[in-house]
């Protein structure tokens, strides 16, 4: 009852932001398409391990929404897709780690094939730390508030933005199920070599 309270609530948004009826009609049929998403991927609270991880991928995407453009780098975000990187930008793919503290600050990596090179393709390792911190950090519905800031006012992006949310787990109106708060950075990138660790 509860989970369609919220979906119910979230039509009855779409519906009161929209204007004349072909736009009602669009808004309502995104909205029932990224909870039909958010329920087949998953339907339950991310968990810790989940959030941090996308907490990483959303400082980087706001990283690349500054240097190619919301469409472009919404574009590029394949990790809540499942894909074998989190970005694929025009002239390199990009696999995101996090990971919690200086000391012992390794990330796991989960196929071999997400650091393999493409030729003419460069392949880069981003670790960035996100740090539990309840007196300086902010939750994963705040760092989405920010995404959402950085990617501005255009519609059509920041629906973008919801739906891969949504495919990666995560509904804005589940906002108050994650009251952690976490500090992200710094953000460490690497050049995948021929000789870098697997």
């Amino acid at each position: 009852n509860d989970l369609f309270e919220i979906l119910a609530t979230d039509v009855l948004n779409a519906i009161r932001g929209a204007s004349g009826s072909t736009e009602v009609l669009e808004s309502v049929i995104r909205c029932v398409n990224r909870w039909r998403r958010f329920v087949e991927r998953r339907g339950e609270p991310l968990s810790d391990e989940e959030v941090r991880g996308l907490i990483g991928e959303l400082v980087v995407l706001c990283r690349c929404v500054r240097r190619l453009g919301a469409d472009a780098a919404l574009a590029a975000w394949t990790g809540p897709n499942r894909g074998l990187r989190d970005f694929e930008l025009p002239d390199a793919s990009v696999e995101v780690k996090t990971f919690q503290g200086d000391d012992a600050a390794t990330v796991l990596i989960g196929s071999p094939a997400q650091l393999d090179g493409v030729a003419e393709r460069r392949v880069y390792l981003c670790a960035v730390r996100v740090t539990p911190s309840e007196a300086q950090g902010a939750t994963l519905g705040e760092f989405v508030a920010r995404a959402m800031t950085v990617i501005g006012s255009e519609p059509a992006a920041l629906s973008s933005l919801e739906d891969r949310l949504a495919t990666g787990g995560y509904l804005t109106s589940h906002a108050p199920l994650y009251v952690k708060r976490f500090v992200a950075g710094p953000i460490l990138m690497y050049a995948v070599t021929p000789k870098f660790p697997r």
